[in-house]
Order: structure tokens, then sequence, then C-alpha cells
């Protein structure tokens, strides 16, 4: 069975169970509203047909822009969540789901990813709905590791991207609620950043040292920053007023 005829099959059934947690869409999409906060579930199909797996993706608020385009949440798609994983047991690779002709057999398949939804992907979201700002909390040592500490959760959530992005993602989540932490992760992207000045988010680190390195980063050594040819006009006069 090709992918498209396991949707319409069991699509339905899939939504009724998937609304129950709060969540809103139909087909492989549902998205769930919160404060700071947007949760994603997505089933996405193998391309060969016969499996499919179902990514959870959460996106912070403050993130409005991808790099591509500006965000629309109440159609994200789990590709555009900054943080996402794919539903799994904890400790263990990623889980894909076989199905077949028989739709008592996919509905049944359906039944256990909600299962797993329950037990691995609710406490993910509960957790970032409980406490949001837990994103204060990613320590540096985190980001390698593409890790983000959940309460509660011993597993955390082990988010599917590179850790310069991750500090990124970061940086903005926290800008306003804790613009030290915030530095922090800007720091660490550009020092690390491999990419020549390419990645777009650049500018936004730079934009969030400029801003508050001075008044939040006392107690921690500067790392070298890489120059930045995206200064806005205003940023490099100040500048070059300090430098008188």
């Amino acid at each position: 069975m090709k992918t498209q005829e396991f949707k319409k099959q069991i699509g339905k059934y899939l939504g009724a169970k998937i609304r129950e947690f709060g969540f809103k869409g139909s087909g492989f999409d549902y998205v769930m509203d919160s404060d700071r906060f947007v949760f994603v579930i997505g089933l996405q199909g193998n391309k060969y047909g016969g499996s499919f797996c179902v990514e959870l993706g959460v996106h912070p608020k403050e993130i409005t822009n991808n790099g591509l385009e500006d965000l629309n949440f109440g159609k994200l798609k789990y590709y555009d969540c900054e943080f996402r994983t794919r539903l799994t047991k904890e400790g263990k690779t990623d889980k894909w789901w076989k199905f077949t002709d028989s739709e008592s057999k996919n509905l049944k398949v359906i039944d256990e990813v909600i299962l797993f939804l329950n037990k691995y992907g609710m406490p993910v979201i509960n957790g970032f709905k409980k406490e949001p700002e837990l994103l204060e909390n990613v320590k540096i040592s985190d980001l390698k590791k593409n890790h983000i500490p959940i309460p509660g959760y011993k597993s955390g959530l082990k988010v599917i991207t590179t850790d310069i992005r991750l500090a990124w993602a970061l940086a903005m989540a926290v800008e306003n609620s804790n613009p030290k932490k915030a530095v922090e992760f800007a720091k660490y992207a550009l020092a690390n950043d491999q990419s020549g000045d390419t990645f777009f988010g650049v500018t936004e680190l730079n934009r969030i040292i400029d801003t508050y390195d001075d008044i939040t980063a006392t107690d921690y050594s500067k790392p070298e920053r890489k120059a930045n040819k995206n200064l806005g006009f205003w940023v490099k006069l100040i500048n070059s007023f300090k430098k008188r």
C-alpha cells in the first residue's frame, strides 16, 4: 500500500485519537497551541511506501522566521519547528511503523502510535507547558548533544539539528526572558560557526550580543567573535564612536 492510500484509510481514526490530546488538524498534520510554544505532530511516510515515522515538533513563538519565510503558527509543519525529534522509546533509534493493505491491522498500528505519543511525546509537551522558562536551563554542554532537559522526563528532548542552529534558536527564544543566557548561546554559536558568515542567523546573534553584552556578561569570558559584515548602519555608527 502507498502512503497516500494509507493516509486516507486511517485519517479519520488517527485524527479523532490525536485530537483527544488537545491537538487540532487532520490527515498527517496536527498542531497544539500554548502561550509560548507551538507543538506539532506529523506523520512522515517512507517515500517507498509501507512504513512511516512520527515527528514531534516544538517551536518557540519568539522565533517568527526560519530564515526563508515568516511562519504561520496555526499551520506549522513538523519540519518548520526549531526543535523536533522522532517519537521513539527512550534511548532507542528511530521508530518506523509498518502498514499493510489490512485496515484492521493498520488501525491497531495507529493505536500503538497513540500509546507512544502518550508515553514518550506528551511528557515533552507537558514539560514545556509546566515550565515555559525551561530553555534557560539548557547548558552549553547540552548543545553538542543536541539535548534539551525536560523536567520530570529523564530522556529529555533529543533535537534533530546542528549545535549552531540550536544555539541560535535558544538565543532567540530566551532573549526577552534571560538576556544573559541569550548572550551565552549567541557567543557559542558565533565562536563555533564554520559556515563563513553564510548562516542567516549571524546578524541576529551579533545583534543580541551588541544589545546585551555590556550589561549582562561581566562574569564569564568573552570568546573572540567573527567580524560581521551585516551589522546595521546604526550599530556601525555606535561602534565607530566607541573606538574614539
